[in-house]
């Protein structure tokens, strides 16, 4: 399935409590690309803010392919 699409995210505290959250539209691409732009910029926010240790992604297909060791991120995703 493909069209534009976007991903956004927060970044929580060990309480729940929203510390920052972030948005970014992506255009034409699958949901696949989309769930993991959502997880990279995720990750890049998470890091910034000092946390190391946790992602949670509700995206099963996302979290399934980064965790396979197959895994290639598409270029999709590499060169933006």
């Amino acid at each position: 399935m493909q069209g534009v699409v976007g991903c956004d995210g927060v970044v929580r505290d060990n309480s729940g409590e929203w510390l920052e959250g972030y948005g970014r539209g992506l255009g034409d691409c699958s949901i696949i690309i989309a769930g993991l732009w959502e997880v990279l910029e995720g990750m890049r926010l998470a890091w910034r803010l000092g946390f190391r240790h946790e992602l949670i992604s509700d995206s099963l297909s996302v979290v399934k392919r980064l965790g396979s060791e197959e895994c290639v991120i598409p270029e999709d995703i590499s060169h933006r």
